[in-house]
């Protein structure tokens, strides 16, 4: 599963990983090579770390989690890569239940400490999990009403989880003032 995240996210970004380090945002058009790969490739690896993360999450190495976060808040950021909404939502569901405690002296799960140290995370996951609370609305078919609001408390823990952060808070700033002067942009042209 590591070779595969790592391979996924090289075709993906076209950058030499993992010599490199990821930058993002991804480029507008998935490249050709990554767009013609079968879904499954990614809805094994989210279906798999899933269960892992929601059932045994003290298996996984430090090494793994950096992989594990950076899959999920790649895909989220650019979410027109993926074009299943269930497998947009497994990545929300594994940061959820990676920030959740699973043992009585634990304060935050398994990715909680990444989240907060990763400065991957900290230029990222905001606007990455901003960008699909939006999207939400649209996710799901005949039980799209409960889909959203699932997906929602979820992403909410993960704010929770991260929001001792000063730097997202700070992060969060940033991005209401961007917000603000495209709309102020916008009513005045």
């Amino acid at each position: 599963m590591r070779y595969i995240i790592v391979w996924l996210l090289r075709l993906a970004s076209g950058q030499n990983l993992p010599k490199e380090q990821l930058r993002l945002p991804l480029a507008a058009e998935p490249p050709d090579v990554f767009r013609c790969l079968p879904q499954y490739f990614l809805e094994d690896i989210v279906a798999n770390f899933k269960y892992i993360v929601a059932n045994m999450p003290d298996i996984i190495p430090s090494t793994q989690c950096e992989e594990i976060m950076t899959i999920c808040i790649t895909f989220l950021r650019d979410t027109h890569y993926i074009q299943s909404p269930y497998v947009k939502a497994g990545l929300v569901t594994i940061l959820f239940h990676g920030v959740w405690p699973y043992s009585s002296n634990m304060t935050k799960g398994v990715l909680g400490d990444v989240l907060n140290g990763s400065p991957f995370a900290h230029k990222h996951l905001l606007h990455a999990l901003m960008n699909f609370y939006i999207q939400a609305e649209s996710t799901g078919t005949h039980n799209q009403f409960y889909d959203k609001f699932n997906i929602r408390y979820e992403i909410f823990q993960v704010f929770k989880c991260i929001w001792s952060n000063s730097i997202y808070r700070d992060n969060l700033s940033k991005e209401a003032a961007y917000v603000l002067s495209l709309v102020s942009h916008l009513r005045q042209g």
